[in-house]
């Protein structure tokens, strides 16, 4: 699957979980056009991203248990030292190097922690 397209699923259900139009784990799928199995493996990967979510039975739907947002993108530019500190920690080309082994191309300067990651932040 390509990138763009998990990325997406992500958004979307994070988009529906904010509206808390999730329904159960059948209902969700069903709306993902996934099986209930991919929708869980779903969920399960952006609980291990950081994203706060719970399932209650009162509105039997998914929600977040904490307050914040999905960053939306995944590229700053050099010097934009404000998001710095929101984005999480950006790499040297040395020690992104390090982190892979040497493997990494000699025309990554900079990137995110780890390469493909959604940085989200919840208070």
């Amino acid at each position: 699957m390509s990138i763009i397209k998990y990325l997406k699923r992500i958004w979307y259900i994070d988009y529906l979980i904010r509206r808390k139009a999730t329904g159960n784990i059948t209902s969700l799928a069903k709306k993902l056009s996934l099986s209930k199995r991919a929708t869980f493996l779903y969920l399960s990967e952006m609980k291990e991203l950081g994203f706060p979510i719970q399932y209650g039975s009162d509105c039997d739907c998914y929600y977040y248990n904490e307050n914040g947002k999905i960053v939306n993108s995944l590229f700053v530019k050099d010097g934009n030292q404000q998001n710095d500190h929101k984005l999480g920690k950006i790499l040297s080309k040395d020690e992104y190097n390090k982190t892979l082994g040497g493997k990494s191309p000699s025309y990554f300067h900079n990137i995110i922690e780890p390469p493909i990651t959604l940085h989200v932040y919840f208070s």
